[in-house]
């Protein structure tokens, strides 16, 4: 039996639509089902602004398409993803505001969870008609290079024919998603890196979405 859709204005059988944001609850989820699902992370005024420059970044053709891998491994892989992406560093108004709101979240979760979040990264993503991410996990088990995974929705409008959801996993060996997700704008999703795998399933019209993951400071 597949997992059902979480939508904003109404719960599902066995899941409830995204809860606002607030830090104990999002702990509260990460501890019993290793993801929560939430809105309001963002005020209004910036996820527009974020939504207008992934726009003008696509328009542009100033995404990049996507990679797979990490430093000297890093490959193209069209059969496992098909994003195109941006690194958001702060070099404009509103990415700066992100960034300090991707701070305050990390210093809000470090006190309920005690995970040694020490710094994070972000960058657009657009997935055009036609693109997917297959099945992954953000970071393998035991690297801790990546604690915690965010993604935030820019999408007006999206409904379930459009394709573009975030499937989530229990587990490598699950074949059944516990959690389908729409893109819809303004959510945001939180999960565990090392222990959630996911995918993106295809796109039938364009996708965009910010990234961000959260690392533990790494030895010297």
């Amino acid at each position: 039996m597949e997992a059902p859709l979480l939508t904003a204005s109404a719960s599902a059988p066995g899941f409830s639509a995204p809860l606002p944001y607030a830090a104990s609850w999002v702990a509260e989820a990460l501890l019993r089902d290793g993801y929560a699902h939430v809105s309001g992370l963002l005020a209004d005024e910036l996820l527009a602004r974020l939504r207008e420059e992934v726009i003008a970044k696509d328009t542009e053709a100033a995404l990049t398409r996507a990679a797979i891998g990490r430093g000297d491994d890093t490959q193209l892989a069209s059969s496992i993803r098909r994003d195109r992406t941006d690194w958001i560093e702060g070099e404009t108004l509103a990415q700066t505001q992100f960034l300090t709101r991707l701070e305050e979240v990390r210093l809000e979760l470090n006190y309920q969870l005690m995970l040694g979040l020490f710094s994070v990264e972000a960058h657009y993503a657009a997935y055009p008609p036609g693109a997917f991410y297959a099945r992954h996990s953000d970071s393998f088990r035991g690297a801790r290079n990546r604690l915690l995974s965010l993604v935030i929705y820019l999408n007006p409008d999206w409904q379930a024919a459009d394709g573009g959801l975030l499937n989530l996993y229990a587990d490598e060996e699950a074949e059944t998603p516990i959690a389908r997700l729409l893109p819809e704008y303004g959510h945001a999703v939180l999960f565990l890196s090392e222990e959630m795998p996911h995918e993106v399933t295809l796109a039938h019209r364009t996708r965009y979405s910010i990234a961000a993951w959260y690392h533990c400071q790494q030895p010297l």
